[in-house]
């Protein structure tokens, strides 16, 4: 069911009719556009459903297609350097890779949401570890989606339909676990998670608009909603990512635009892009930044890699 649901939300639809006149959110763009690749199909460099995106350290860039089973990795120019099947060893059915990020020391980590584990691979795709089943107790799983590694290696899984946070050794041993409630005390479905150069751990949520971080073990420090006045539809954070400053982006696929945020909650700028040739912001996009604060941004129904440059940067 749930590889279904992902399915029909990322089918291709005439750009036309989704296509809305742009809010107004500021006349200072925050970034500006700088290359795209990718396209539909199956070939090495083609995407069938984009459903996450992730940058190394040394700028290698992968991209995880949930429906084709497999990750591609590429160069920042988009050449196509090499890609596996996530369907290897005795879990090899109905993988479904959802979520991805890459660690400080290069093991890519996969969230599989449907058989509800976890996989970390080398570069070139051996499986390393991985661990996770269905169920409640410490390192089980109902549906885990998003994945971030901390500097010192610690992973953060978001436990979707447990509403809970869970946190392991690079290897996979279980080290704790925080709830996440939504305002009025309701346990709420994770949906993104990011960790600063500090360990701090943000977090979004279903059903609500608001930007949660923590303390490295999960005791809360703060929030602040993300909605902006200009904003005309629900805001949908799905992806989340956290830059080597401390800035906050947000993708929010309901109004089509990055949010950015100071690492409290403090407005920064908007970004939107839109080409009627390519597409943009106009599917279920996921975004990662680089060291060199360039923002990928995997675009599901056009499904393409946008490349976007501060907007700042020395010409």
């Amino acid at each position: 069911m749930l590889r279904a649901v992902f399915a029909t939300f990322l089918i291709p639809i005439a750009i036309s009719a989704i296509v809305v006149p742009a809010p107004v959110y500021g006349d200072d763009p925050i970034y500006v556009y700088a290359g795209d690749w990718g396209g539909p199909g199956e070939k090495d460099g083609k995407f069938i459903s984009i459903s996450d995106i992730a940058v190394s350290v040394e700028g290698t860039v992968y991209v995880c297609d949930y429906e084709e089973e497999r990750v591609q990795c590429f160069d920042r120019e988009g050449k196509f350097l090499r890609g596996w099947p996530t369907t290897k060893g005795e879990r090899s059915t109905f993988s479904w890779p959802l979520r991805m990020t890459v660690s400080p020391t290069g093991e890519v980590y996969v969230s599989h949401s449907e058989n509800n584990y976890i996989r970390a691979f080398t570069t070139t795709g051996s499986i390393l570890y991985e661990w996770g089943t269905s169920g409640t107790e410490d390192g089980e799983f109902n549906t885990p989606g998003a994945i971030a590694v901390a500097p010192d290696g610690t992973v953060y899984v978001a436990d979707d339909r447990n509403c809970r946070i869970q946190y392991f050794s690079p290897d996979g041993s279980f080290l704790g676990k925080w709830g996440i409630f939504d305002g009025n005390g309701k346990p709420a479905r994770t949906r993104g998670v990011a960790v600063s150069a500090e360990n701090i751990v943000y977090v979004t949520s279903y059903g609500d608009s608001k930007v949660r971080y923590f303390s490295s073990e999960g005791v809360l420090l703060g929030s602040w909603d993300a909605r902006l006045k200009a904003d005309r539809f629900e805001t949908a954070f799905r992806s989340i990512a956290v830059d080597r400053t401390g800035k906050v982006l947000l993708m929010d696929n309901g109004n089509e635009i990055i949010k950015s945020f100071t690492n409290t909650g403090s407005f920064i700028g908007t970004y939107r892009y839109y080409d009627s040739r390519k597409g943009g912001f106009a599917g279920a996009g996921v975004l990662a930044i680089g060291r060199d604060d360039y923002v990928y941004v995997g675009e599901g129904l056009c499904r393409r890699v946008f490349i976007f440059k501060p907007a700042d940067e020395p010409k």
